[in-house]
Protein backbone atom coordinates (compact mmCIF):
# COMPACT_ATOMS: atom_id res chain seq x y z
CA UNK A 1 0.00 0.00 0.00
CA UNK A 2 1.20 3.37 -0.70
CA UNK A 3 0.13 6.41 1.28
CA UNK A 4 0.67 10.03 0.76
CA UNK A 5 1.01 11.93 4.20
CA UNK A 6 0.26 15.80 3.80
CA UNK A 7 0.49 19.25 5.73
CA UNK A 8 -2.06 21.80 3.43
CA UNK A 9 -1.20 24.80 1.56
CA UNK A 10 -1.91 27.77 3.95
CA UNK A 11 -3.90 29.05 1.24
CA UNK A 12 -5.37 29.07 -2.27
CA UNK A 13 -2.45 30.28 -3.96
CA UNK A 14 0.96 30.45 -3.25
CA UNK A 15 1.35 32.40 -0.03
CA UNK A 16 5.00 34.13 0.72
CA UNK A 17 4.72 32.62 4.23
CA UNK A 18 8.12 30.79 5.68
CA UNK A 19 6.99 28.01 7.81
CA UNK A 20 8.70 28.33 11.48
CA UNK A 21 8.14 25.08 12.48
CA UNK A 22 8.26 21.82 10.58
CA UNK A 23 5.25 18.87 11.11
CA UNK A 24 6.36 16.95 14.06
CA UNK A 25 3.34 15.38 14.14
CA UNK A 26 3.22 14.45 10.10
CA UNK A 27 6.39 13.23 10.54
CA UNK A 28 5.67 11.25 13.32
CA UNK A 29 2.40 9.37 11.48
CA UNK A 30 4.74 9.39 8.66
CA UNK A 31 6.94 7.08 10.65
CA UNK A 32 4.15 4.84 12.68
CA UNK A 33 2.69 4.24 8.79
CA UNK A 34 6.17 2.86 7.90
CA UNK A 35 6.59 1.03 10.53
CA UNK A 36 3.23 -1.03 9.61
CA UNK A 37 4.54 -1.78 6.21
CA UNK A 38 3.48 1.05 4.23
CA UNK A 39 4.95 3.05 1.70
CA UNK A 40 5.29 6.07 2.39
CA UNK A 41 5.57 9.65 0.95
CA UNK A 42 5.31 13.42 2.86
CA UNK A 43 4.64 16.62 1.36
CA UNK A 44 4.59 20.15 2.79
CA UNK A 45 2.93 22.15 0.57
CA UNK A 46 3.08 25.29 3.07
CA UNK A 47 7.22 24.94 2.86
CA UNK A 48 7.24 24.15 -0.94
CA UNK A 49 4.79 27.49 -1.00
CA UNK A 50 2.33 25.24 -3.33
CA UNK A 51 -1.16 26.24 -4.19
CA UNK A 52 -3.90 23.89 -4.22
CA UNK A 53 -3.81 23.02 -7.69
CA UNK A 54 -0.23 22.25 -7.51
CA UNK A 55 -0.01 20.52 -4.17
CA UNK A 56 -2.59 18.20 -5.84
CA UNK A 57 -0.67 18.08 -8.99
CA UNK A 58 2.35 17.12 -6.84
CA UNK A 59 0.40 14.42 -4.89
CA UNK A 60 -1.34 13.03 -8.07
CA UNK A 61 1.73 12.67 -9.59
CA UNK A 62 3.04 9.88 -6.82
CA UNK A 63 -0.01 7.93 -7.42
CA UNK A 64 -1.11 6.35 -3.78
CA UNK A 65 -3.91 4.09 -2.55
CA UNK A 66 -4.81 6.57 0.11
CA UNK A 67 -3.66 10.47 0.76
CA UNK A 68 -3.92 11.81 4.72
CA UNK A 69 -4.26 14.84 4.77
CA UNK A 70 -2.81 17.19 8.00
CA UNK A 71 -4.39 20.37 8.45
CA UNK A 72 -2.57 21.74 11.52
CA UNK A 73 -0.11 20.27 13.49
CA UNK A 74 2.35 21.35 16.52
CA UNK A 75 2.17 25.21 16.18
CA UNK A 76 0.73 25.63 12.62
CA UNK A 77 -2.54 25.63 11.17
CA UNK A 78 -4.25 25.94 7.82
CA UNK A 79 -7.38 27.28 6.62
CA UNK A 80 -10.76 24.53 6.40
CA UNK A 81 -11.62 25.86 3.37
CA UNK A 82 -8.33 24.93 1.73
CA UNK A 83 -8.13 21.65 2.70
CA UNK A 84 -11.39 20.48 1.47
CA UNK A 85 -10.39 22.59 -2.01
CA UNK A 86 -7.91 20.60 -1.60
CA UNK A 87 -9.71 17.25 -0.96
CA UNK A 88 -12.03 18.12 -4.11
CA UNK A 89 -8.85 18.30 -6.37
CA UNK A 90 -7.33 15.36 -5.52
CA UNK A 91 -10.98 13.57 -5.87
CA UNK A 92 -11.24 15.22 -9.44
CA UNK A 93 -7.69 13.37 -10.24
CA UNK A 94 -8.95 10.67 -9.04
CA UNK A 95 -7.42 9.80 -5.94
CA UNK A 96 -9.78 6.55 -4.07
CA UNK A 97 -9.55 7.78 -0.70
CA UNK A 98 -9.05 11.10 0.97
CA UNK A 99 -8.61 11.60 5.09
CA UNK A 100 -7.86 14.12 7.18
CA UNK A 101 -6.23 13.53 10.35
CA UNK A 102 -6.11 16.59 12.99
CA UNK A 103 -4.72 17.10 16.38
CA UNK A 104 -7.38 18.67 18.16
CA UNK A 105 -10.00 21.33 17.64
CA UNK A 106 -13.03 18.89 17.12
CA UNK A 107 -14.93 22.14 15.44
CA UNK A 108 -12.25 22.48 13.21
CA UNK A 109 -12.60 18.74 11.74
CA UNK A 110 -17.03 18.93 12.31
CA UNK A 111 -16.30 21.69 9.95
CA UNK A 112 -14.54 19.92 7.44
CA UNK A 113 -16.42 16.59 7.58
CA UNK A 114 -19.68 18.56 6.56
CA UNK A 115 -18.43 20.62 4.15
CA UNK A 116 -15.95 18.84 2.43
CA UNK A 117 -18.02 16.00 0.19
CA UNK A 118 -14.67 14.46 -0.98
CA UNK A 119 -13.38 13.53 2.85
CA UNK A 120 -13.97 10.31 3.46
CA UNK A 121 -13.15 10.71 6.71
CA UNK A 122 -11.55 12.61 9.74
CA UNK A 123 -9.99 11.58 12.94
CA UNK A 124 -9.30 13.35 16.25
CA UNK A 125 -6.68 12.92 18.24
CA UNK A 126 -3.16 11.32 18.37
CA UNK A 127 -2.57 10.38 14.45
CA UNK A 128 -0.12 7.83 15.73
CA UNK A 129 -2.75 5.44 17.30
CA UNK A 130 -4.78 5.11 14.13
CA UNK A 131 -2.68 3.35 11.97
CA UNK A 132 -3.67 -0.12 12.66
CA UNK A 133 -7.09 0.43 12.07
CA UNK A 134 -6.62 2.94 9.76
CA UNK A 135 -4.74 0.18 7.29
CA UNK A 136 -7.25 -2.52 8.49
CA UNK A 137 -10.23 0.05 6.83
CA UNK A 138 -7.78 0.72 3.74
CA UNK A 139 -7.52 -2.92 3.15
CA UNK A 140 -11.46 -3.27 3.46
CA UNK A 141 -11.83 -0.69 0.47
CA UNK A 142 -12.51 1.77 3.44
CA UNK A 143 -16.36 2.77 3.33
CA UNK A 144 -18.00 1.55 6.22
CA UNK A 145 -14.42 0.49 7.96
CA UNK A 146 -13.54 3.94 8.35
CA UNK A 147 -16.36 4.32 11.28
CA UNK A 148 -14.40 2.02 13.30
CA UNK A 149 -11.25 3.95 13.01
CA UNK A 150 -10.59 5.41 16.42
CA UNK A 151 -11.97 9.18 16.58
CA UNK A 152 -12.97 8.88 13.66
CA UNK A 153 -15.53 11.37 12.20
CA UNK A 154 -17.90 11.06 9.36
CA UNK A 155 -20.62 13.05 7.29
CA UNK A 156 -24.24 12.77 8.87
CA UNK A 157 -22.84 11.12 12.05
CA UNK A 158 -23.72 13.56 15.04
CA UNK A 159 -21.28 13.99 18.28
CA UNK A 160 -17.29 14.22 19.19
CA UNK A 161 -15.78 10.85 19.26
CA UNK A 162 -13.52 9.86 21.84
CA UNK A 163 -10.09 11.21 20.40
CA UNK A 164 -7.73 8.22 19.11
CA UNK A 165 -5.06 8.18 22.00
CA UNK A 166 -1.14 6.78 21.98
CA UNK A 167 -1.00 5.04 25.15
CA UNK A 168 2.99 4.82 25.17
CA UNK A 169 4.57 6.66 23.97
CA UNK A 170 7.97 5.54 24.15
CA UNK A 171 6.86 3.11 21.97
CA UNK A 172 6.26 5.15 19.22
CA UNK A 173 9.03 5.37 16.36
CA UNK A 174 11.27 8.40 15.75
CA UNK A 175 9.33 10.70 13.32
CA UNK A 176 10.50 10.53 9.81
CA UNK A 177 12.32 13.23 8.93
CA UNK A 178 14.04 11.91 6.23
CA UNK A 179 11.10 12.68 4.32
CA UNK A 180 11.12 16.17 4.65
CA UNK A 181 14.26 18.96 4.66
CA UNK A 182 14.47 19.90 8.49
CA UNK A 183 17.04 22.86 7.29
CA UNK A 184 14.89 24.55 5.29
CA UNK A 185 12.68 25.45 8.23
CA UNK A 186 13.75 28.55 10.20
CA UNK A 187 12.50 28.79 14.00
CA UNK A 188 13.31 32.84 14.53
CA UNK A 189 14.57 34.86 11.16
CA UNK A 190 17.87 36.26 13.15
CA UNK A 191 18.81 32.26 13.05
CA UNK A 192 18.61 31.93 9.23
CA UNK A 193 21.46 30.26 8.19
CA UNK A 194 22.53 28.56 11.53
CA UNK A 195 21.86 24.60 11.70
CA UNK A 196 18.25 23.46 11.97
CA UNK A 197 16.87 23.07 15.59
CA UNK A 198 15.75 19.19 15.80
CA UNK A 199 11.93 19.40 16.44
CA UNK A 200 11.03 16.71 19.64
CA UNK A 201 8.55 16.42 21.91
CA UNK A 202 9.02 14.72 25.67
CA UNK A 203 5.54 14.97 26.67
CA UNK A 204 1.90 15.50 25.29
CA UNK A 205 -1.09 17.33 26.44
CA UNK A 206 -0.92 19.92 29.67
CA UNK A 207 -1.41 19.22 33.11
CA UNK A 208 -3.17 22.68 33.72
CA UNK A 209 -5.63 22.27 30.82
CA UNK A 210 -8.10 24.38 31.80
CA UNK A 211 -7.02 28.12 29.59
CA UNK A 212 -10.05 29.32 28.17
CA UNK A 213 -7.77 30.47 25.18
CA UNK A 214 -5.66 27.28 24.61
CA UNK A 215 -5.03 26.68 21.22
CA UNK A 216 -5.92 22.96 20.55
CA UNK A 217 -2.97 22.13 18.93
CA UNK A 218 -0.21 19.45 20.10
CA UNK A 219 -2.73 17.51 21.39
CA UNK A 220 -3.39 19.34 24.14
CA UNK A 221 -6.81 19.43 24.78
CA UNK A 222 -7.76 16.13 23.10
CA UNK A 223 -6.04 14.05 25.73
CA UNK A 224 -4.70 13.63 29.08
CA UNK A 225 -1.39 14.93 29.95
CA UNK A 226 1.12 12.46 28.91
CA UNK A 227 5.09 12.26 29.27
CA UNK A 228 7.94 9.96 27.53
CA UNK A 229 10.63 8.76 29.77
CA UNK A 230 13.42 10.68 30.10
CA UNK A 231 15.93 7.86 28.27
CA UNK A 232 13.59 7.71 25.30
CA UNK A 233 13.90 11.53 24.95
CA UNK A 234 17.51 11.09 25.52
CA UNK A 235 17.86 8.40 22.96
CA UNK A 236 16.00 10.46 20.35
CA UNK A 237 18.21 12.96 20.81
CA UNK A 238 21.48 10.90 20.36
CA UNK A 239 19.88 9.35 17.40
CA UNK A 240 19.32 12.41 15.68
CA UNK A 241 22.50 13.79 16.41
CA UNK A 242 24.04 10.49 14.60
CA UNK A 243 21.77 10.75 11.47
CA UNK A 244 21.47 14.58 10.76
CA UNK A 245 24.30 15.56 13.02
CA UNK A 246 22.70 18.08 14.88
CA UNK A 247 23.18 19.37 18.46
CA UNK A 248 20.25 21.76 18.99
CA UNK A 249 16.62 20.50 19.96
CA UNK A 250 13.40 22.99 20.29
CA UNK A 251 10.59 21.06 22.45
CA UNK A 252 7.36 21.69 21.08
CA UNK A 253 5.49 20.46 24.37
CA UNK A 254 3.25 22.36 25.60
CA UNK A 255 4.44 22.02 29.19
CA UNK A 256 7.94 20.77 29.27
CA UNK A 257 8.18 17.64 32.00
CA UNK A 258 10.06 19.82 34.80
CA UNK A 259 10.00 17.50 37.66
CA UNK A 260 13.39 16.91 39.36
CA UNK A 261 13.10 13.48 38.94
CA UNK A 262 12.60 13.40 35.71
CA UNK A 263 15.29 15.81 34.92
CA UNK A 264 17.95 13.99 37.12
CA UNK A 265 17.11 10.90 34.88
CA UNK A 266 17.41 12.94 31.94
CA UNK A 267 20.80 14.25 32.80
CA UNK A 268 21.82 10.88 33.78
CA UNK A 269 21.04 9.86 30.49
CA UNK A 270 22.53 11.98 28.45
CA UNK A 271 25.92 12.01 31.03
CA UNK A 272 25.70 8.20 30.31
CA UNK A 273 26.27 8.85 26.24
CA UNK A 274 28.45 11.79 26.99
CA UNK A 275 26.38 13.59 24.64
CA UNK A 276 25.68 17.53 25.52
CA UNK A 277 22.99 18.42 23.29
CA UNK A 278 21.53 22.59 23.36
CA UNK A 279 18.39 22.47 23.77
CA UNK A 280 14.92 25.30 24.13
CA UNK A 281 11.68 24.28 25.76
CA UNK A 282 8.35 26.02 26.70
CA UNK A 283 7.36 26.15 30.06
CA UNK A 284 4.58 27.11 32.83
CA UNK A 285 5.62 30.23 34.80
CA UNK A 286 4.17 28.42 38.22
CA UNK A 287 6.32 25.05 37.27
CA UNK A 288 9.44 26.21 37.34
CA UNK A 289 11.81 27.05 40.55
CA UNK A 290 15.56 28.13 40.74
CA UNK A 291 16.83 24.21 41.50
CA UNK A 292 14.58 23.13 38.14
CA UNK A 293 16.17 26.11 36.08
CA UNK A 294 19.26 25.22 37.43
CA UNK A 295 18.65 21.31 36.52
CA UNK A 296 17.71 22.03 33.50
CA UNK A 297 21.09 24.14 32.30
CA UNK A 298 22.55 21.09 33.49
CA UNK A 299 21.04 18.96 30.56
CA UNK A 300 21.71 21.14 28.35
CA UNK A 301 18.93 24.07 28.12
CA UNK A 302 19.95 27.51 26.80
CA UNK A 303 16.28 29.08 27.27
CA UNK A 304 12.20 29.43 28.33
CA UNK A 305 9.48 30.48 27.18
CA UNK A 306 6.60 31.12 28.95
CA UNK A 307 3.01 31.93 27.94
CA UNK A 308 2.23 34.80 29.98
CA UNK A 309 0.06 35.98 27.87
CA UNK A 310 -1.54 39.26 29.25
CA UNK A 311 -0.32 42.02 31.50
CA UNK A 312 -3.78 42.75 33.27
CA UNK A 313 -4.56 40.19 36.30
CA UNK A 314 -8.21 40.85 35.32
CA UNK A 315 -7.68 39.11 32.12
CA UNK A 316 -5.60 36.27 32.89
CA UNK A 317 -8.69 35.33 35.34
CA UNK A 318 -10.65 35.60 32.58
CA UNK A 319 -8.77 33.14 30.95
CA UNK A 320 -8.19 31.14 33.18
CA UNK A 321 -4.35 31.19 32.81
CA UNK A 322 -3.80 29.53 36.67
CA UNK A 323 -1.35 32.02 37.42
CA UNK A 324 -0.87 35.40 37.89
CA UNK A 325 1.43 38.64 36.63
CA UNK A 326 4.01 38.07 39.59
CA UNK A 327 4.17 34.27 38.97
CA UNK A 328 5.46 35.28 35.50
CA UNK A 329 7.76 38.24 36.51
CA UNK A 330 9.06 35.80 38.88
CA UNK A 331 9.72 32.80 36.49
CA UNK A 332 11.90 35.06 33.97
CA UNK A 333 13.70 36.31 36.98
CA UNK A 334 14.75 33.28 38.19
CA UNK A 335 15.31 31.85 34.58
CA UNK A 336 17.47 35.01 34.06
CA UNK A 337 19.58 34.31 37.03
CA UNK A 338 19.84 30.78 36.13
CA UNK A 339 21.73 31.80 33.38
CA UNK A 340 18.94 30.70 30.38
CA UNK A 341 17.50 33.27 28.22
CA UNK A 342 13.68 33.65 29.55
CA UNK A 343 11.15 34.45 26.48
CA UNK A 344 7.27 35.16 26.27
CA UNK A 345 4.59 34.88 24.08
CA UNK A 346 1.20 37.63 24.94
CA UNK A 347 -1.72 37.52 23.32
CA UNK A 348 -4.18 40.26 21.99
CA UNK A 349 -7.99 40.48 21.48
CA UNK A 350 -9.09 38.15 24.39
CA UNK A 351 -12.74 38.61 25.13
CA UNK A 352 -13.35 41.29 27.49
CA UNK A 353 -10.21 42.90 26.40
CA UNK A 354 -9.78 46.89 25.80
CA UNK A 355 -6.65 48.88 24.21
CA UNK A 356 -6.37 50.18 27.75
CA UNK A 357 -5.55 46.51 29.26
CA UNK A 358 -3.64 45.61 25.99
CA UNK A 359 -1.28 48.44 27.39
CA UNK A 360 -1.07 46.66 30.70
CA UNK A 361 0.73 43.69 28.52
CA UNK A 362 3.09 46.43 26.80
CA UNK A 363 4.56 47.69 29.83
CA UNK A 364 5.22 43.84 31.40
CA UNK A 365 6.85 42.85 28.66
CA UNK A 366 9.11 45.57 28.21
CA UNK A 367 9.50 45.66 31.96
CA UNK A 368 10.74 41.82 32.01
CA UNK A 369 14.35 40.89 30.94
CA UNK A 370 13.39 39.30 28.03
CA UNK A 371 15.64 37.79 24.85
CA UNK A 372 12.59 37.93 22.82
CA UNK A 373 8.99 38.20 22.98
CA UNK A 374 6.13 37.02 20.37
CA UNK A 375 2.45 39.12 20.33
CA UNK A 376 0.05 37.49 19.05
CA UNK A 377 -3.95 38.15 17.93
CA UNK A 378 -6.79 35.68 19.45
CA UNK A 379 -8.01 33.28 16.97
CA UNK A 380 -11.42 31.45 16.62
CA UNK A 381 -10.69 28.21 17.62
CA UNK A 382 -9.32 30.26 21.43
CA UNK A 383 -12.70 31.90 21.92
CA UNK A 384 -15.25 29.86 23.87
CA UNK A 385 -18.49 29.66 21.91
CA UNK A 386 -20.21 31.07 24.90
CA UNK A 387 -18.63 34.66 24.33
CA UNK A 388 -18.43 35.18 20.48
CA UNK A 389 -20.92 37.56 21.23
CA UNK A 390 -18.89 39.58 22.85
CA UNK A 391 -16.63 41.16 19.87
CA UNK A 392 -16.45 40.16 16.22
CA UNK A 393 -15.30 36.94 13.88
CA UNK A 394 -13.33 38.75 10.91
CA UNK A 395 -13.92 35.78 8.28
CA UNK A 396 -10.48 36.45 6.01
CA UNK A 397 -7.80 34.06 7.00
CA UNK A 398 -4.42 36.20 8.79
CA UNK A 399 -1.58 35.93 6.70
CA UNK A 400 0.39 37.96 8.26
CA UNK A 401 4.09 36.76 8.67
CA UNK A 402 4.05 35.60 12.27
CA UNK A 403 0.31 35.10 13.24
CA UNK A 404 -1.17 33.20 10.20
CA UNK A 405 -3.07 30.39 12.19
CA UNK A 406 -7.29 31.68 12.03
CA UNK A 407 -9.70 34.14 11.80
CA UNK A 408 -9.08 37.36 14.00
CA UNK A 409 -11.66 37.76 16.85
CA UNK A 410 -11.90 41.20 17.37
CA UNK A 411 -12.96 42.56 20.78
CA UNK A 412 -16.17 45.35 21.20
CA UNK A 413 -13.84 47.49 23.05
CA UNK A 414 -11.80 47.17 20.02
CA UNK A 415 -14.48 48.01 17.08
CA UNK A 416 -11.84 47.52 13.89
CA UNK A 417 -9.66 44.92 13.11
CA UNK A 418 -6.98 47.74 11.92
CA UNK A 419 -7.52 49.05 15.80
CA UNK A 420 -6.22 44.98 17.50
CA UNK A 421 -3.53 45.02 14.71
CA UNK A 422 -2.16 48.41 15.78
CA UNK A 423 -1.79 47.18 19.04
CA UNK A 424 0.22 44.72 18.26
CA UNK A 425 2.82 46.81 16.07
CA UNK A 426 2.45 48.70 18.55
CA UNK A 427 3.74 46.15 21.12
CA UNK A 428 6.52 44.61 18.71
CA UNK A 429 7.88 48.29 18.25
CA UNK A 430 7.89 49.46 21.83
CA UNK A 431 9.81 45.93 22.55
CA UNK A 432 12.26 45.87 20.09
CA UNK A 433 13.14 49.23 19.63
CA UNK A 434 14.07 49.86 23.22
CA UNK A 435 17.57 51.25 23.46
CA UNK A 436 18.88 48.57 25.96
CA UNK A 437 17.10 45.81 23.67
CA UNK A 438 19.10 46.93 20.73
CA UNK A 439 22.31 47.63 22.47
CA UNK A 440 22.10 44.10 24.10
CA UNK A 441 21.47 42.65 20.60
CA UNK A 442 24.30 44.51 18.79
CA UNK A 443 26.55 43.00 21.66
CA UNK A 444 26.50 39.08 20.55
CA UNK A 445 27.13 40.56 17.07
CA UNK A 446 30.89 38.18 16.67
CA UNK A 447 30.71 37.82 12.91
CA UNK A 448 29.58 39.53 9.63
CA UNK A 449 27.39 35.94 9.23
CA UNK A 450 25.56 37.40 13.06
CA UNK A 451 25.77 40.90 11.34
CA UNK A 452 23.43 39.19 8.49
CA UNK A 453 21.63 37.61 10.77
CA UNK A 454 20.18 40.01 12.90
CA UNK A 455 20.03 42.52 9.75
CA UNK A 456 17.42 39.81 7.98
CA UNK A 457 15.68 39.38 11.89
CA UNK A 458 14.50 42.92 11.40
CA UNK A 459 13.67 43.17 8.29
CA UNK A 460 11.13 40.22 9.82
CA UNK A 461 10.16 42.20 11.98
CA UNK A 462 9.19 45.13 10.46
CA UNK A 463 7.06 43.31 8.11
CA UNK A 464 5.34 42.26 11.62
CA UNK A 465 4.77 45.81 12.95
CA UNK A 466 3.57 46.25 9.53
CA UNK A 467 0.98 43.68 9.85
CA UNK A 468 2.71 41.95 6.63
Amino acid sequence: MKVCVAATPVSMEPARIFPRHPPLLLASFAASLRAGGVSVNALDAFLEQLSVESAADRIARQAPDAVVLMPNDVARETPPGVTVALAARLKDLGIPCVLVAGVGDARFLRCLVEEGAAIDAAFLGDPEALVTALLGALEQGAGEALRRVPGAMVRGVAGVPAPARASDLDALPIAAWDLLDLSRYVVLPHRRGEPASYPILASRGCWWNRCAFCQDLACVKSSDYRVRSPESVAAEMQEAARRLGTTHFLFHDAVFPAGSEWLERFRSALARSRFAPRWFCMCRADAVSRQVLLSMKSCGATGVAYGLESGSPEILVRMNKGHDVETGRRAVALTREAGLDPAATFVFGFPGETPALARETVELACSLPLAFAQFLLVKWHQVPEAWLGDGTLVEDWDLSQFDYRGMVFVPSAYGTLGRLRFARSYAYARFYARPRYVLGMAAKVRSLHDARRYVDGARTLVSAILNR
